[in-house]
């Protein structure tokens, strides 16, 4: 059996970080972050300044579809089929995706309304390691990226999560 199963995006800074882990892994194009579509170059904050976006974004942020791009509906229904595949896995799990696809990933593990998903605030350079415990929850650990990247220290957990139903 693997050591442990390595999922990653399909953009080069997602398997970069990968790569020296030394083990192989499978790119997946469904952990690629969100597409904006024509507005790709310009972060959130930027686009909700924009009174023609900023109001329908308010309204539903989770059905929200960028002009040319994706809702996060859209996000979450592409992560279905790496889903259960994560879930099918008896081996350790490494997930390396980005904001919006960890987001959703991380509302359905920790028994979140995926509907709220986009509200998660969700910390950059984390590993954020959940344990399973008998009857289908999980013990949140999170990992911080020292200010150098050489390291990790834990900075928060045990915290137990919502059991899912």
């Amino acid at each position: 059996a693997p050591l442990m199963k390595i999922f990653s995006s399909t953009l080069p800074r997602a398997m970069n970080t990968v790569s020296p882990i030394g083990i192989p892994f499978s790119p997946y194009p469904q952990l690629n972050p969100m597409d904006k579509g024509s507005l790709s170059e310009l972060s959130l904050e930027q686009i909700r300044s924009m009174p023609e976006h900023r109001e329908p974004f308010d309204r539903d942020p989770f059905r929200y579809r960028f002009p040319g791009g994706e809702s996060f509906v859209d996000v979450v229904h592409r992560l279905e089929p790496v889903l259960i595949e994560i879930e099918q896995q008896t081996a350790p799990v490494l997930v390396v995706g980005h904001t919006s696809s960890m987001k959703a990933l991380y509302s359905y593990f920790s028994g979140m309304q995926l509907d709220d998903c986009h509200n998660q605030d969700f910390p950059q350079h984390t590993v954020i390691e959940l344990v399973p415990v008998m009857g289908g929850s999980w013990i949140e650990l999170r990992w911080a990226l020292n200010e150098d990247g050489t390291a990790f220290t834990k900075v928060e957990g045990p915290k137990p999560l919502t059991q899912r139903s």
